[in-house]
């Protein structure tokens, strides 16, 4: 007997438009469950962000009722996660247990059940969360095969789970594979029953696993046309059946309960293999692209990796202002509760922390994330909602006014914040007292959340497919192998900004500069972009003395 255990993880970000959760929700969320509701037989685990899971509550009661059902009958296992779906590690370890303790408060509320597992937010994985995943009281993480075959586990070691540890508390790891999210869907059925009887060779109660998102069964370009229309998921959970005497589906949580693990690991850092080389420098990238093509045929293969997932706060400034400021937020709602020991004035600002964790808009990969002007909104919104919470406890009589220098954004220059009961104003001496962040209060938007143009790997995939014919290799892609551009000509749009997008910033230029950008660039900047020789930006630095 093999045992296979799938988790489908579904999520939409704070700041998403309605229209779109619920095109998502049409094409992927809700025929799911009904397709599975006709196979009882077949028994997954399943993650609904908080995010996704209160839109569901206000707008789709009914799905709600629907898949509370399927979990009082034991075919679905819900998992837990941080509520508002915040890269973990990202976090100061208060707000990570208040992350995680909320979502485990609203799947008890909701559905009645405390969830064993978590889905850990893009697979984003340190040694530390084995601590915090352990003390609110947890048993196991999905992770991906990658993260355990960087310890040197070769594939037929990883059909179970280890346990990991730090500092006397364990959890479980299972390695999700990622040869199956690559099959399911987008490979005909039998591929993934060819690597289901593979693991069965090995030994008797082997597992089968894998973990990855939900809005590929529908929701993903083509996706919802081959997978229901054309029948993969029907034909996929007949076979399921069809094999069930020798191939029993169960949820992660039973698994755990009826099978030991494999042995002990200790894991690195690590994410799943697109997100480690997504968050690369951008010339890096390429060279890591053509390294892993070269060698993918190779066993030096397995030893490849890519990058460390807070680089993406280095890669982008956007991001690392967003996070900074985040944390900031955080430490003040932190030393008010701890002078006051008051929590129930708190809630307020705190959810609109939480909301601001939400991870989609600090990094940027084949998705938008970064981006989306409306994601990156939405996170200001929610953390100068929170502030003005706590600003209003701090400052009970109304009207005031601070002025503050630190070391805000963590890189060893200060930043001069006014701040007041109607605005934020941050000012960066080192860029020649650019305002980087103007913030009104009363309406919670941030008038500088701006976005640099800088060079980005897949544009050299955009001026290559330019220079081709199209062609069809027919057959549906999984995301990360769809090559097409959305408009004609968008080669020629490419363009990259000199200096960051602040206000404030003083520009010295030639008379033979050309408006339109189109003059010989000569001096390197990082990130891949270029200056031209004639133009250039005030700095304190350029100007002292």
């Amino acid at each position: 007997m093999v045992n296979f255990c799938m988790a489908f993880h579904n999520h939409q970000p704070v700041g998403n438009f309605d229209h779109v959760i619920e095109h998502i929700y049409q094409l992927a969320y809700r025929p799911f469950l009904e397709a599975l509701s006709h196979h009882p037989g077949i028994r997954i685990s399943m993650h609904y962000s908080g995010v996704l899971l209160l839109w569901l509550c206000k707008h789709h009661p009914e799905f709600i009722e629907q898949l509370k059902e399927l979990i009082q009958r034991g075919q679905v296992e819900i998992l837990a996660g941080g509520l508002y779906e915040p890269i973990l590690p990202s976090l100061t370890e208060r707000d990570k247990l208040d992350q995680m303790r909320r979502m485990i408060n609203l799947l008890e509320d909701q559905f009645g059940v405390h969830p064993k597992g978590l889905w850990l937010a893009e697979r984003v994985w340190e040694p530390h969360l084995t601590k915090v995943i352990a003390q609110v009281g947890l048993r196991y993480v999905l992770l991906d095969d990658s993260h355990l075959r960087e310890t040197g586990l070769e594939d037929e070691e990883m059909q179970g789970y280890y346990l990991c540890e730090d500092e006397g508390l364990t959890i479980a790891v299972f390695p999700g594979s990622q040869q199956l999210r690559y099959t399911m869907p987008f490979r005909p059925p039998e591929e993934t029953f060819d690597y289901i009887r593979w693991v069965a060779s090995l030994r008797d109660e082997a597992l089968a696993q894998v973990g990855d998102d939900g809005e590929k069964f529908g929701g993903w370009p083509y996706t919802h046309h081959s997978v229901y229309e054309e029948g993969w998921l029907e034909r996929f959970f007949s076979l399921l059946e069809d094999h069930s005497s020798w191939c029993r589906t169960l949820p992660y949580g039973e698994y755990i309960e009826q099978q030991p693990p494999i042995g002990n690991i200790y894991l690195p850092t690590a994410s799943y293999t697109e997100m480690m080389e997504w968050v690369l420098p951008t010339k890096t990238r390429i060279n890591y692209e053509e390294a892993r093509n070269r060698l993918q045929h190779d066993q030096a293969y397995r030893f490849l990796k890519g990058g460390f997932w807070r680089n993406f706060f280095v890669k982008y400034p956007e991001s690392n202002r967003m996070h900074k400021k985040m944390l900031y937020v955080s430490q003040k709602i932190r030393d008010y509760e701890d002078k006051t020991r008051t929590r129930k004035a708190l809630a307020k600002a705190k959810d609109h922390l939480h909301q601001s964790q939400c991870n989609c808009a600090y990094w940027h990969g084949v998705f938008g994330g970064l981006y989306l002007p409306h994601l990156r909104n939405a996170i200001y919104t929610q953390l100068i909602a929170a502030e003005a919470e706590i600003d209003r406890l701090r400052h009970p009589q109304g009207r005031w006014l601070e002025l503050e220098t630190q070391d805000l954004l963590r890189n060893g220059s200060h930043t001069i914040m006014v701040n007041t009961d109607q605005f934020n104003l941050y000012f960066s001496p080192e860029t020649g007292a650019s305002l980087f962040e103007l913030d009104y209060k009363p309406k919670s938007i941030n008038f500088q959340d701006t976005f640099t143009r800088r060079w980005e790997a897949y544009h050299e995939k955009i001026k290559e497919l330019a220079s081709q014919p199209p062609q069809d290799n027919g057959g549906v892609k999984t995301i990360h192998h769809i090559s097409q551009t959305k408009e004609e000509g968008l080669e020629r749009l490419l363009d990259y900004d000199p200096c960051p997008r602040h206000s404030l910033l003083e520009h010295f230029l030639s008379p033979t500069t050309d408006p339109a950008g189109s003059g010989n660039f000569h001096l390197p900047i990082t990130g891949g972009r270029r200056l031209p020789r004639q133009n250039l930006c005030l700095s304190s630095q350029e100007t002292k003395g």
